[in-house]
């Protein structure tokens, strides 16, 4: 009885013990079977004997419990490495390149769509497939005429194709029929198979295309822009030897390019002084650095030239200088302009240092007399007025106010004299501006009457105090006041008012004249200008009374400028730094 149970747990195990194939799994499941067998079919233990018989059921149990763990275990190791090939295969899939494996026998083991898309013509006819030949795919393309390359040369081209497939190297480019551009790569691995992509490059050769014919164009635009621009180039190597002039080169030099490239300068021009060239060209090669320098050459008809040359590196690739530019400008017009400027400045300077001596001389041999002669008829009028008919009178009264004109003029021209030699020296202290144009205002009254016209003024009640000279400051606003009286029409009003913002002191005058011409505003401030400069004009004087204004008030620090309205009137600004000055009361 124990026997045949035995027996049949036997049988069982070799009904279940089907080796797997390939796995390990298999393997153990084929030693339990030949373990079992014997045990099932061998004579058993003696009758009798039930726990020996139990024991051994338990052991094949055991073993059979082991085999069919190890054989799960075994199962999943061949599903993940199933999945992970499915994966590499999607992953390939995936790629934008076409891909594809050939074994030992360089026949296709495996390839992507990709791969069957750049070979339409040969995917249709089922030439490529799994287990075709390399060398037959490679045959066929070419005998279709599918590769440019191929065309009239098949056997060449097959021969030239396999030889790159066998010794695989960088990657390399062709074009298909059609204009499909293919760029390829391959690599044998370890193991002896060949794997290789295949990309369309079709796109980016076109863009490659387009940006040779751009430089193309660039490169013949440059060439012309050297060859016919209007100065000298050249370009030299480390020989010093001419590799290319331009066109405005020759025409400089009186020389032909053919004469000219593979020679010196040296060559050309023997016995020539070329110390300045060639040291500036040395320099050049030496430092890297471009340089400029000027000389004098013999041009084209044996003229002599002012030339500036100016040299310049030509780096290659690796920030190696692999040649010497140069450009000659010819500044013989320039220099020629330049030394005739000079010499006009010079003579200019000259003119005006003997106008300035003349005006001083003039001017201090006139103020003696005339201040000689006012004083006399000063006098004279005081003393004699009573005992002189009224024509008398008259006529001394005239010779004063032309006196007072004369002596009024020289002043003016003395201190314009000052203004241009520089030695005009003014020296400032604080003060009450308010309390200056006042009295400045007051004393002119009776010369506001003469012209018709009344000075209405209007200041703060509290000081406005600048850094002035009070004689200076004078001077400047009684030419003003006197411009405004002239230039208002009778019976008018000149305002004069005293403000402060910004922290700045200004006095502004007003009148109500005529306005003064735009065409005339920006040279109001010349020396010897006036707005009508004929013989006949109105209102006389030199026309420095606002040139030496300016001048005054600029060496104060201060600021004279004007608004002005056709038909209207002018207004002029004079305006110092306010100072901050603290009046303490009396004790």
């Amino acid at each position: 009885m124990m026997k045949e149970v035995i027996r049949r747990i036997g049988s069982r195990l070799l009904f279940n013990s089907v080796p797997v194939q390939g796995s390990a799994g298999g393997q153990l499941a084929e030693k339990t079977k030949l373990e079992a067998v014997p045990d099932a079919v061998g004579p058993g233990p003696p009758h009798g004997v039930p726990d020996t018989a139990q024991e051994r059921i338990a052991v094949l149990e055991r073993q059979l419990a082991g085999a069919r763990q190890e054989l799960a275990a075994k199962a999943r190791e061949v599903d993940v490495v199933q999945r992970t090939v499915a994966d590499v295969h999607e992953a390939i899939e995936t790629i934008d390149a076409g891909f594809a494996m050939f074994d030992r026998n360089d026949r296709l083991v495996f390839c992507n769509q990709q791969y069957y898309a750049t070979f339409p013509e040969l995917t249709a006819d089922d030439i490529i497939r799994p287990g075709v030949a390399f060398e037959e795919i490679v045959r066929k393309g070419a005998e279709r005429g599918l590769v440019e390359a191929a065309v009239g040369r098949v056997e060449a081209y097959i021969k030239e194709r396999m030889e790159k497939h066998r010794y695989p190297g960088d990657p390399y480019e062709y074009r298909q029929k059609g204009g499909t551009w293919i760029r390829t790569e391959e690599r044998r691995t370890p193991g002896g198979t060949y794997v290789g992509t295949r990309t369309n490059i079709t796109q980016f050769k076109q863009i490659e295309q387009k940006l040779a014919k751009l430089l193309a164009e660039q490169k013949a635009h440059l060439s012309a822009f050297a060859q016919y621009a209007p100065v000298s180039f050249m370009v030299k190597d480390r020989k010093s030897r001419f590799t290319y002039v331009n066109t405005h080169f020759e025409q400089l030099f009186g020389v032909r390019n053919s004469d000219v490239l593979g020679r010196t300068m040296a060559e050309l021009r023997p016995g020539a002084d070329l110390s300045i060239a060639i040291a500036q060209e040395e320099e050049v090669w030496k430092t890297g650095v471009a340089s400029a320098v000027e000389m004098d050459m013999v041009a084209n008809g044996g003229s002599v030239r002012r030339l500036e040359v100016r040299k310049f590196p030509i780096f290659g690739p690796g920030d190696e200088m692999i040649a010497l530019g140069g450009i000659n400008l010819d500044i013989t017009e320039i220099k020629n302009a330049q030394n005739e400027m000079a010499y006009a400045r010079d003579q200019a300077e000259a003119g005006n240092r003997a106008k300035s001596e003349f005006l001083a001389a003039m001017s201090h041999e006139l103020r003696t007399p005339l201040t000689s002669s006012l004083g006399s008829l000063g006098l004279l009028n005081g003393l004699m007025s009573d005992f002189l008919p009224d024509q008398g009178k008259e006529l001394l009264e005239i010779a004063l106010r032309n006196n007072n004109t004369l002596l009024h003029l020289v002043n003016e021209l003395l201190d314009f004299e000052k203004v241009l030699s520089g030695t005009l020296v003014i020296e400032t202290q604080a003060h009450d501006i308010r309390a200056l144009t006042s009295t400045i205002i007051h004393d002119l009254q009776g010369y506001a009457r003469t012209q018709s016209v009344k000075f209405i003024f209007k200041a703060p009640d509290d000081p406005l105090f600048a850094q002035v000279n009070e004689h200076r400051f004078g001077q400047i606003l009684g030419n003003l006041l006197s411009n405004a009286a002239k230039f208002s029409d009778a019976g008018r009003d000149v305002g004069i008012d005293l403000t402060c913002h910004g922290g700045r002191v200004q006095v502004n005058v007003r009148d109500q004249g005529p306005g003064i011409p735009e065409d005339f505003q920006n040279k109001l401030y010349e020396q010897f200008t006036q707005v009508d400069s004929s013989s006949s004009r109105q209102h006389r004087g030199t026309g420095l009374g606002l040139t030496i204004s300016k001048a005054l008030t600029e060496r104060m620090g201060g600021e004279l400028s004007f608004d002005t309205e056709i038909g209207v009137g002018t207004t002029f600004h004079i305006s110092f730094p306010q100072l901050t000055i603290s009046l303490s009361p009396a004790a």
